[in-house]
């Protein structure tokens, strides 16, 4: 229930923002959104076993057993751990200053996709479709890494190169294996002529689906053993046995058509050339996360995309509720069909990531 209070407040704050106040600066931006950084700090910073791994972190935000992530490349978050203990923050506080990073880096990217106004809607798709905002609680390194990555792309949209390269590079010694996605980000830049065609994004997206319906464990299974640091999964035969459940799937298929809408709305939208270039890595982000979803180990990769592919449903629905009057119950129910799934999700299914406990009730 606290995560629906937490959106249902959230939302309706940055809503009357933008009524009240004229935001152009981030620096505005952010002194007004100090309310909502401190409630998302007291949430996700003061979780309490959430996850499977919260115990774990608990033991090394202490102190313990860092070389573990220096064994995995992962230094920067080893010495990010050790300069928080040197400043006497330890434990649950170190949760307390990686949600203030977080939040801080969320902010930017929405204000500088698309700044201050609709800012309410670019949250409650983040929260609702993304998975981001949950999973940060347990998957405590990868997340980091995804928030960096997310900044590095918004630098280097803005051609802000070396700034982009400087958090690309700290993004590669916080999670050693998200070196993988740069390549794809690179990707994509260099074939940014080809893919911004509204025809080739919607073969990309249903491209995706077909190929998300192969097993593709079977190939997974000969290229792992190249890889030193996944042998262990390898030599288990967990990659047989772990299989993506339909219904998961399903859950991640019923926003395709909303998202070739997006695509086939996109010339109406009247985007700027950087807006756009976000509305295409988005497109293409989700439709990597679908096209390795039955990837065991790799699919985690897809989570990288996770807070630019609400991009695309964010442009729709201001798109949407810019139309007047005559769409609103098109807005409306698309925000009803995000909402649905997700409530159910934090309160009867609630499990999880999705079931709340907090560092302040004990």
């Amino acid at each position: 229930m606290i995560y629906l209070l937490f959106l249902l407040v959230s939302c309706v704050y940055f809503s009357y923002l933008r009524q009240y106040r004229r935001i152009s600066s981030f620096q505005r931006f952010l002194l007004y959104s100090l309310p909502f950084v401190l409630f998302w700090g007291l949430l996700i910073g003061g979780q309490y076993g959430v996850g499977t791994d919260y115990f774990s972190y608990i033991r090394y935000f202490s102190g313990s057993d860092l070389s573990y992530f220096e064994s995995k490349g992962d230094i920067f978050f080893a010495r990010f751990i050790q300069f928080c203990n040197a400043i006497g923050i330890w434990g649950q506080g170190v949760f307390f200053v990686l949600s203030i990073i977080s939040v801080l880096i969320l902010l930017y990217v929405i204000h500088n996709i698309i700044g201050s106004k609709y800012a309410f809607l670019f949250l409650f798709i983040f929260i609702v479709f993304s998975g981001t905002f949950h999973n940060q609680m347990n998957g405590v390194r990868q997340y980091s890494a995804v928030y960096l990555f997310t900044l590095g792309v918004c630098f280097w949209v803005q051609r802000r190169y070396i700034l982009a390269i400087i958090f690309f590079s700290i993004m590669s010694f916080v999670h050693s294996s998200s070196i993988a996605v740069l390549l794809i980000f690179f990707f994509l830049n260099s074939a940014w002529h080809f893919i911004e065609e509204r025809r080739i994004l919607a073969l990309i997206v249903i491209a995706a689906f077909f190929i998300s319906m192969l097993n593709l464990n079977v190939l997974l299974q000969k290229v792992m053993p190249f890889f030193g640091q996944y042998e262990v999964y390898y030599n288990s035969g967990r990659i047989e046995g772990e299989q993506v459940s339909k219904l998961v799937m399903v859950t991640k298929y019923i926003y395709i058509p909303i998202i070739l809408y997006s695509i086939y709305l996109l010339p109406r939208m009247h985007l700027t050339s950087m807006q756009k270039r976000y509305f295409v890595l988005g497109v293409c982000g989700y439709a990597f996360k679908i096209s390795i979803l039955s990837l065991f180990i790799v699919n985690r990769m897809g989570q990288y995309f996770e807070i630019l592919m609400c991009v695309p449903i964010v442009f729709l629905l201001i798109y949407i509720k810019q139309c007047g009057k005559r769409y609103t119950y098109l807005y409306l129910l698309l925000l009803l069909f995000f909402i649905a799934p997700y409530a159910l999700k934090v309160t009867i299914f609630a499990t999880g990531e999705y079931s709340y406990s907090s560092f302040f009730l004990l």
